[in-house]
């Protein structure tokens, strides 16, 4: 069994890989871990296709025709025979597993609450049925359950995955949660992140919502869709070449990586990492040095550095992790909860178990589904009860 300490490790390099996650459907996740390193994964690409979708151009888009709506069975919520013209829909691709899909799930709850009959949400699971009737009543934190805290409806796809094949795959979609939103003339007016769909459904909602920016916005998006899954056929190699120690090929790959995705800093980190575990300190150092000037002012990428020294797959002491933690705190404030994370791993590894549990649970005031920092708190507790029981046992 995992001790708390690698768990907790664990836990952090999965939770700062970005502001707003995906979990892929179809991913080979597996990350090299050296037996030199300490535990924890400094995130690489977070961006593995379906190899049979990699390879082919989407079919459906923003300003495409919404297709034909059809599932199984309903689990919560008033059926619907059809998408009805007249009526803005949000169609998300969801599963019980996907930690990022329930973190997310009171937030599109309180869209759901806030629009009310203006929208209708529904959320589609490729899952056994009885797999998500058993999850409902299951407790998201003490005292409330999921099927209190959904307040929109879920249905189940049918078994030859109709929705996700005609939707979700045949839009290039590779990780989940993914939301469509669909306007009253049934066309797709936006996809992606339900995180992000707050200012669309509002102006959809409205009349205000500008279609024709929204597509050329998406045919931007798809390019980088695309690029990224070109990227992530090298990550495999990549990771190969980590866990063949072939420090030299692992190097050119990251590279390729980098020129494939200028705009996600995430692949220089893994290079760094590569530098790290090949003996260039210097080299690892001075690249994270660069990411770090260059996300100062941001600190979206901070938490996930800090976590990566604490995990020992980046350069730095603990008190740089901590000073980095805590910069994250300072200029992220209350938008994520990235940095109150992070800084709460950092704790735990200092063996400051108050301080931990401290912010931990002040991360869950930002995010309080999040499945990822419920696991730590806990963990974080139950080694604390320990050792207070350990201290008043008495001398044998």
């Amino acid at each position: 069994m995992l001790s708390i300490r690698r768990k907790l490790l664990g836990l952090a390099a999965a939770s700062s890989l970005a502001i707003a996650p995906i979990v892929l459907l179809h991913a080979a996740d597996e990350v090299a871990k050296p037996a030199e390193a300490k535990p924890g994964v400094v995130p690489a690409l977070p961006v593995i296709p379906r190899p049979s979708s990699a390879d082919s151009e989407p079919t459906l888009g923003v300003g495409k025709p919404a297709p034909a709506f059809a599932v199984a069975s309903w689990v919560k919520g008033e059926p619907v025979d059809g998408l009805a013209k007249g009526q803005v829909y949000v169609v998300e691709f969801w599963a019980t597993w996907c930690g990022p899909c329930l973190a997310g799930m009171p937030h599109i709850s309180k869209l759901q609450d806030e629009y009310g009959e203006k929208v209708r949400i529904i959320g589609i699971s490729k899952e056994k049925e009885d797999v998500v009737r058993e999850w409902l009543p299951k407790e998201r934190e003490p005292g409330v359950t999921w099927d209190q805290t959904v307040t929109y409806s879920l249905a189940m796809d049918t078994a030859e995955s109709q929705m996700y094949e005609t939707w979700f795959r045949a839009a290039g979609r590779t990780g989940i949660p993914s939301a469509f939103l669909v306007g009253t003339d049934g066309v797709i007016e936006w996809i992606g992140h339900p995180a992000r769909i707050d200012e669309p459904l509002a102006k959809v909602i409205d009349g205000s919502w500008d279609r024709q920016a929204a597509i050329a916005a998406y045919e931007e998006e798809l390019k980088v869709m695309k690029a990224r899954a070109e990227a992530a056929k090298m990550q495999v190699a990549l990771n190969s070449a980590i866990r063949d120690k072939d420090w030299d090929r692992a190097l050119v790959l990251a590279d390729e990586v980098i020129a494939k995705t200028p705009e996600s800093p995430f692949p220089k980190l893994t290079k760094a990492s590569v530098l790290a575990m090949s003996g260039n300190s210097e080299g690892a150092s001075a690249l994270v040095d660069e990411l770090v000037k260059s996300d100062w002012e941001s600190g979206s990428l901070l938490p996930t550095i800090a976590t990566g020294i604490v995990a020992g797959r980046l350069p730095g002491s603990l008190d740089d992790a901590e000073r980095l933690a805590k910069r994250a705190v300072e200029v992220i404030g209350d938008k994520h909860y990235s940095g109150r994370h992070a800084l709460a791993t950092v704790y735990a590894e200092k063996g400051q178990l108050d301080e931990a549990i401290a912010w931990e649970r002040k991360a869950l005031e930002l995010n309080e589904a999040n499945v990822v920092v419920l696991r730590a708190l806990r963990l974080l507790e139950a080694k604390k009860e320990a050792a207070e029981k350990d201290a008043a046992a008495p001398e044998k």
